[in-house]
């Protein structure tokens, strides 16, 4: 059984529409399902026809690429570092 605050939780999560998920992420809406398809964007809540993304998971999702681009350029700057020294 779920407790009040994770009802509260659960009802209070934004839901976003495809206009608001392509304006905050810069994708298309062809993007966006080809990245669903691979498991790699969240998939949306459908509420009867419609389809819905949680505010959570795709502001995650944006912050994961932005975490594994700053990451992955960190790996390019140490490896220029290396053949620098050669």
């Amino acid at each position: 059984m779920q407790t009040n605050q994770e009802i509260h939780n659960l009802t209070s999560e934004k839901l976003l529409t495809l206009e608001e998920v392509e304006r905050r992420t810069g994708f298309r809406s062809s993007f966006i399902y080809k990245q669903i398809r691979n498991k790699a964007f969240p998939p949306p809540v459908k509420i009867g026809i419609s389809s819905r993304w949680r505010e959570s998971e795709v502001s995650l999702w944006i912050d994961r690429q932005i975490q594994n681009n700053v990451a992955g350029n960190q790996s390019v700057e140490a490896a220029r570092g290396c053949n620098a020294s050669r």
